[in-house]
C-alpha cells in the first residue's frame, strides 16, 4: 500500500480543482484554497512545485491565477505524486 503525504494530497486536490474549472480562466490561489480547504501558504509552495514540474502554469496580474499546463485528460495521479513525493 502506498502512503501519500499531506502535501501530495493537497497537490492532488489543487490539480483536481483546476481540472474541474476546465481552464475557463486562471484560478486565484485563495479560491483554490477555500474550495479545497488547503492552507493558503502551503498551497503557494505546492503550486510553485507543480509549476516548476510543468504541471501547472501561472499568470500574473489582476486577472491572473493558475491553470493546468496541459489538458486534464493527459494528466495522471502518478504525474502529481511523482513530482511531489518522488518516484
Amino acid at each position: 500500500m502506498i502512503r501519500i503525504s499531506r502535501k501530495c494530497e493537497y497537490a492532488l486536490r489543487a490539480v483536481f480543482e483546476l481540472a474541474v474549472r476546465n481552464g475557463e480562466r486562471p484560478v486565484k490561489i485563495h479560491s483554490i484554497a477555500s474550495s479545497q480547504h488547503i492552507p493558503r501558504r502551503f498551497l503557494e509552495i505546492i503550486l510553485n512545485d507543480l509549476r516548476h514540474a510543468g504541471l501547472v502554469q501561472s499568470q500574473r496580474g489582476n486577472m491572473g491565477g493558475y491553470l493546468l499546463a496541459k489538458p486534464a485528460a493527459t494528466l495522471t495521479i502518478r504525474d502529481v505524486v511523482e513530482q511531489i513525493q518522488g518516484g
